[in-house]
């Protein structure tokens, strides 16, 4: 899910199009918008293995915070998260390391864990989707242990 796939969220036949919004704005009636971005610590601390896909990882970002703008009036949250967590792909890429790697890639992490998709991940994203996320917006969250301490 890059750049091309998130920008189709985002054309004005989307449900979140603001001037059909501003039309159908209804005060009685409380919604809740929140769209919710998928980026990646590798591009943001521009890791150089794969420039594509830092480049496609870091236009979602940069399209977070030009919708979080666009979309603040209406009450539309818009943020990204950059999970480091344990899924297949990065099984298949574990797998190939010799307990020596495994050992150096855990101590890059301050809590010298690999993250659960559910557990970690999945319970940030809830939070930025309910009550507790309405006043965050136009923000990055690394949910990597502390992997990526800083932002470029």
């Amino acid at each position: 899910f890059n750049i091309k796939e998130t920008r189709l969220l985002h054309l004005p036949s989307s449900p979140i199009n603001a001037g059909e919004m501003e039309s159908q704005r209804n005060p009685q009636i409380q919604k809740v918008f929140r769209t919710l971005h998928l980026g990646s610590g590798a591009a943001t601390m521009g890791l150089n293995s794969s420039p594509s896909y830092v480049i496609a990882k870091e236009g979602i970002r940069g399209l977070t915070k030009t919708a979080a703008t666009a979309w603040g009036r209406f009450g539309i949250t818009v943020n990204t998260v950059c999970p480091m967590a344990e899924t297949p792909l990065f099984a298949s890429y574990w797998d190939t390391l010799t307990d020596r790697q495994k050992a150096e890639e855990l101590e890059q992490i301050p809590l010298r864990r690999m993250g659960d998709g559910q557990h970690d991940v999945g319970a940030t994203i809830v939070f930025l989707a309910g009550p507790g996320g309405s006043y965050i917006t136009s923000r990055t969250l690394h949910v990597d242990g502390g992997r990526s301490f800083y932002d470029r």
